[in-house]
């Protein structure tokens, strides 16, 4: 017999109904709560670009933000932006998967490829990756096979 077997038996149905009722309300509460401070930023913001106090160059309306965005949709920019993006992600992140992967299976299978290659893969990992952008430059180039590259770390 599971616990929530034994709260059945023992609970009677309206005071379960009355339990959940109370919990979904409460969670409502607790997310209309973690919806104001945002809301509330949102709005500040809104507000101080309307009248000139921020830069709209540095901070643009969130209105216009949303109206911008909209157009981009309705126009094809932003898929077509989306699609440039993705061809550029996409080989690095096949390349270091394929690598990866077949890195952590030979690691599992054989002890002698794990010693060799745990302490390289630990150095590399903890590196943060922009710093490597000056060297993969000189070594492939400023095209994409060096962003490619550096994507798939």
């Amino acid at each position: 017999m599971s616990a929530l077997t034994v709260v059945r038996e023992t609970v009677p149905p309206s005071s379960l109904a009355r339990a959940r009722a109370i919990s979904l309300r409460g969670l409502s509460r607790v997310s209309e709560a973690g919806l104001l401070l945002p809301l509330s930023v949102i709005l500040v913001w809104q507000v101080l670009a309307k009248f000139s106090v921020l830069d709209s160059f540095v901070f643009p309306a969130p209105s216009d933000i949303g109206r911008t965005f909209i157009l981009n949709i309705a126009n094809g920019v932003l898929l077509r932006d989306l699609w440039a993006s993705a061809l550029r992600i996409l080989p690095g992140f096949a390349l270091g998967s394929t690598v990866g992967l077949v890195s952590a299976i030979l690691m599992a299978w054989f002890r002698p490829v794990e010693t060799a290659l745990q302490s390289t893969i630990g150095a590399v990992y903890t590196l943060p990756k922009i710093a490597l952008l000056p060297m993969f430059a000189l070594w492939f180039g400023i095209g994409e096979p060096s962003k490619i590259y550096l994507r798939e770390l």
